[in-house]
């Protein structure tokens, strides 16, 4: 559960559920995330089943993924506007309130290994048309990639980099983050032309072999926009 702008009345607040697993046999893995969002006079749920194809390529010890979705996506729209214009007759302010779905498609690639990850992605490839409240899905670009400095035995360095588009505008997230023990984390980000994000989390290994970890964690941005 994701609630922004703390304190404020309205504020958006989105949910996620994920269900994921392997598919040992043939190096794969398959998810279903089911998503809602709530923003104002908008909601949207999003549900998509995820499957994604695992190798190492050259025998090495780094991780390949190539993976793909196909979904749902789901819009409505509240009836309590409030007109600002003399306008009262807009098709696309409903009346009552309206809703409309689409089908959804994703695919991306994703390499990881101890020191560096890095990955490329794109959603909403089939950009449906949601006519009844006069939206249309535009297709995202995502390219991501991070590396890990140990300074000490115990304290790591983590700069990572997260670049976002649809084609038109385009936005930088510029992360550095301080692991101590792998346990404890501290962080800044920085979104251009949006915010400063000073972050600090908890994380600890769970089950027999610790490879599952319990995160929690809090930021909050200082905006710049």
């Amino acid at each position: 559960l994701r609630q922004q702008w703390s304190g404020f009345d309205g504020a958006p607040k989105t949910g996620l559920i994920n269900v994921q697993g392997p598919i040992t046999k043939i190096n794969s893995g398959i998810g279903l995330p089911v998503y809602f969002d709530k923003l104002g006079q908008e909601k949207s749920t999003i549900a998509r089943l995820h499957y994604a194809y695992l190798f190492k390529p050259g025998g090495g010890t780094g991780t390949l993924g190539v993976g793909l979705y196909a979904g749902l996506s789901s819009r409505a729209l509240g009836n309590q506007w409030v007109a600002v214009d003399p306008v009262t007759d807009d098709d696309a302010i409903p009346d009552n309130g309206s809703s409309a779905s689409g089908f959804d498609m994703g695919a991306g690639i994703y390499y990881v290994n101890q020191r560096i990850w890095a990955g490329l992605s794109s959603t909403q490839l089939h950009e449906a048309e949601l006519k009844n409240v006069s939206i249309k899905n535009k297709r995202h670009y995502y390219a991501q990639a991070g590396y890990k400095h140990d300074l000490n035995a115990d304290l790591s360095l983590l700069p990572s980099l997260l670049i976002k588009s649809d084609g038109t505008s385009t936005q930088f997230d510029v992360n550095v983050t301080g692991m101590y023990k792998q346990m404890v984390w501290l962080g800044l980000s920085y979104r251009t032309e949006d915010a400063i994000a000073p972050m600090l989390g908890y994380q600890v290994g769970m089950g027999k072999t610790k490879q599952n970890m319990f995160k929690i964690g809090y930021s909050y941005d200082v905006t710049t926009s």
